[in-house]
């Protein structure tokens, strides 16, 4: 899965608005710790190739014009394409003995970056975590006191003192794919939509 930081790129490229209720279910779904739990949630406890169907079949039972389920349904789709894409390129190149925590630094790495270069990052994240936890209590999968703990400590990892800048996921890459993952959740929407017509 990308970095929050990541999250919010394409959040940002996809409504540039910046809706922070959008914004919060941009990244809500990562505030679960229990691994079982979080699989199962983001799909990744069914063959890769099975994740868009359920995605598409989970997205048709939400009411979509809920800033926040269509934040989570976004973020779920943003961390298919990513699994499938730079994750994988990662995994597939590395040839060091600590791939999760190789891979772990370099995200967090590029999501400082991304919180550097872009000034409405720390603005928005601001914004989401001065929502009231009653602005996105609509999904008991996400507690919003849990979603309220995971924002504080988002914004505080972003804006942490250090190093910046992945050697691997690098600016031009996360900028392209976060234009290439909102422009593809554009259509899978357009999908969903016309399956609700016929």
């Amino acid at each position: 899965m990308p970095s929050t930081m990541i999250h919010l790129l394409c959040a940002a490229d996809y409504a540039p608005e910046m809706d922070p209720v959008f914004c919060v279910g941009c990244i809500a779904p990562d505030c679960i710790d229990v691994r079982e739990f979080k699989d199962h949630t983001h799909f990744r406890d069914i063959p890769t190739e099975a994740r868009p169907a359920a995605l598409r079949d989970f997205a048709r039972g939400l009411d979509l014009s809920d800033p926040f389920l269509l934040g989570t349904v976004f973020h779920l789709f943003a961390d298919y394409t990513w699994d499938v894409g730079p994750q994988k390129m990662h995994r597939d190149s590395y040839t060091g003995e600590d791939w999760f925590h190789d891979y772990r630094r370099e995200i967090t790495l590029a999501g400082r970056e991304i919180y550097r270069t872009n000034p409405w990052c720390g603005r928005i994240l601001d914004e989401m975590v001065s929502l009231p936890e009653s602005a996105y209590f609509s999904m008991p999968e996400y507690p919003a006191p849990e979603i309220k703990r995971f924002l504080l400590h988002a914004r505080d990892s972003a804006s942490a003192e250090g190093e910046a800048g992945s050697v691997f996921f690098t600016r031009d890459l996360f900028e392209k794919y976060a234009r290439n993952t909102s422009d593809e959740f554009a259509r899978f929407l357009e999908e969903l939509g016309r399956e609700g017509e016929s």
